[in-house]
């Protein structure tokens, strides 16, 4: 950039050089912010639990039946859609498919209404996937926010967290019993107590 804001100048002049450079850094940061970065976390086994990249740590360990997510950007209308498409791709490589997706959004501050839209989506999207959406870093705009649009409900306010270890210890809760009692074999009809009948009435005998 400071390359071209030279040759600007020495092309035309000073004015014209520095609005090329500001333009083109105005279309750079919106270029890399319609393309987040999507972090898969993981937990470190550290006190208190830290949860960070995959890639950059190897010794970050994945909590079973939840997939951590992480966007290293705000949330706005020009990146929704490719956010989406992300994490849904997130969730159909994972193996097994997880009971929980949960996000971390603390870099978003507020959503617009493709934004809303897109989580809406997202929500049953991820239903449809046998998993349940869940939000951690959520701060009190966020928060007034999904209220505002109706997806407090559609989410549901007990999977809105605002720290990502309260969301894992929630939410791995809820999948643990989930899957007891999906693993928990039926009944046995055969150990059913049988129903008690009556004895038959005898007349007594005529004297």
């Amino acid at each position: 950039l400071a390359v071209i804001a030279l040759v600007g100048v020495i092309g035309t002049d000073v004015l014209t050089g520095l609005t090329i450079a500001v333009l083109l850094s105005v279309s750079l940061l919106l270029f890399r912010a319609s393309r987040p970065y999507l972090a898969v976390l993981g937990r470190l086994p550290s006190t208190p639990p830290a949860y960070v990249d995959v890639t950059r740590h190897e010794t970050a360990e994945p909590v079973p039946g939840l997939l951590l997510l992480r966007i290293d950007a705000p949330l706005y209308f020009f990146n929704a859609t490719v956010a989406r498409a992300q994490i849904l791709a997130s969730v159909d490589q994972a193996d097994p498919v997880p009971r929980a997706v949960v996000i971390d959004v603390g870099s978003t501050t507020d959503l617009d209404v493709t934004t809303a839209e897109m989580l809406r989506q997202l929500t049953v999207d991820l239903a449809d996937r046998g998993t349940v959406l869940a939000l951690a870093q959520a701060r009190g705009a966020l928060r007034d926010r999904l209220a505002r649009t109706e997806l407090l409900g559609a989410i549901g306010e007990d999977h809105i967290h605002l720290s990502m270890s309260e969301a894992v210890a929630v939410e791995s809760r809820r999948a643990t019993s989930a899957d007891a009692s999906l693993e928990a074999p039926p009944p046995d009809p055969g150990l059913e107590a049988p129903l008690a009948t009556a004895e038959p009435v005898v007349p007594p005998a005529a004297t």
